[in-house]
């Protein structure tokens, strides 16, 4: 799997003896595992630049596996295969997309209170200002009296 290919096996030479009759039963005999990761091939527009839809499609992060399990021992075809890893792909996009919202939310949370504190600020300087105003013409009263 770390080549980026499929990984096929029958789920009885994964497991443990004590487990496979337990797997069988439910109907399970075989698994395909699929990285979700960078996408194998890259597009090149007509300038030369990278076409992409995501950082994650150019870089070598593998956000987790995609685990398919039949109830046969048939070899998958290779065109399921490759929607498989098509399906894998996309779901590393997705994946990414929510870790970035997630901290584009706590930024703009942080951003918010800072805002929140900054603007409670503002108005007490501004109270202040006011107030030396207020002192400075009454000092400029006593001044001219």
């Amino acid at each position: 799997m770390r080549t980026g290919k499929p990984w096929v096996s029958p789920i009885r030479e994964m497991l443990p003896p004590a487990l496979v009759e337990t797997v069988e039963k439910a109907g399970l005999k075989m698994l395909a595992s699929v990285l979700c990761g960078p996408l194998a091939h890259q597009e090149l527009s007509e300038d030369g630049a990278l076409l992409s839809r995501s950082e994650l499609e150019v870089s070598d992060q593998v956000s987790g596996v995609l685990n398919v399990y039949r109830d046969t021992l048939d070899p998958i075809p290779s065109a399921d295969l490759e929607q498989l890893k098509a399906f894998a792909e996309q779901a590393a996009v997705a994946i990414q997309n929510v870790r970035r919202w997630d901290r584009v939310k706590e930024q703009l949370q942080a951003t918010s209170s800072m805002n929140t504190r900054l603007m409670g600020r503002e108005r007490y300087i501004n109270q202040l200002l006011f107030r030396i105003q207020q002192l400075e013409q009454e000092l400029s009263r006593y001044k001219a009296a």
